[in-house]
């Protein structure tokens, strides 16, 4: 399958001729959780704050804005005018899912690094000149946690990927009820396979606990595959 790299910068380029104000209010939304994170561990009044606060911090301003802006990706499918004009538009459909990919993903996912730099050294020294308050500078950080929380977002990137296409009306309540109730139920089989409610041997819980990450891995070329053929089907 050939992608051509110019109509894939093309539709990029197009998003964000129609859809700037969404990475206006992304980005203003990024600012206001990261600020408002920070300022709930203040008011816990310690001095010096623990190692975790930038990891919650970050984690929280990727998955609650990178989340809900994905499950935003394929919003022209929400009315038919526009989905007929998205659809029209000269591309793949590989082209077309290409393109939302890479915005929702890498340039998100910078675009959230970036703003955190900024505003966690910005308020730092706010919080540090007003409050007293001292947070882990970043020669401090512990960068591999950060590795973990991207290796997260990757598969829970794909899977809200596929939630976007799957649904036209109410696309972000519907896809947080799935995911929750996917995430709760996965909670609970953890639990009780951990605490020996669930009858498992200690090599079935080894291999568990040392695979879930890799399968986490593979199941997200298949949540992408999923998204493709769902994209097809959508000019069925």
């Amino acid at each position: 399958m050939q992608i051509n790299t110019k109509r894939v910068l093309s539709l990029i380029k197009r998003d964000w001729i129609l859809h700037k104000r969404y990475f206006y209010v992304g980005i203003l939304a990024l600012v206001s959780i990261c600020i408002f994170v920070m300022f709930l561990f203040i008011s816990d009044g310690d001095m010096y704050l623990p190692h975790g606060v930038s990891e919650i911090i970050f984690s929280v301003m990727l998955f609650s804005v990178g989340s809900i802006y994905t499950l935003r990706s394929f919003r022209e499918f929400n009315r038919q005018s526009d989905a007929v004009t998205y659809l029209s538009i000269p591309a793949s459909h590989m082209e077309k899912f290409l393109s939302r990919w890479i915005i929702t993903f890498p340039i998100f996912f910078i675009v959230c690094s970036i703003v955190f730099v900024i505003c966690y050294s910005l308020f730092s020294i706010v919080a540090e000149q007003i409050w007293d308050a001292i947070f882990i500078p970043f020669a401090s950080f512990r960068f591999v946690y950060f590795l973990e929380i991207l290796a997260s977002y990757f598969f829970t990137h794909s899977v809200f990927l596929l939630l976007a296409l799957c649904f036209t009306k109410n696309t972000i309540a519907k896809s947080m009820m799935i995911f929750v109730l996917f995430w709760f139920l996965f909670a609970i089989f953890s639990y009780y396979i951990n605490n020996g409610s669930v009858q498992a041997d200690d090599s079935f819980k080894a291999l568990l606990t040392s695979s879930y990450r890799y399968l986490m891995f593979l199941a997200v070329p298949i949540f992408w595959y999923l998204s493709y053929r769902r994209l097809k089907a959508k000019t069925a």
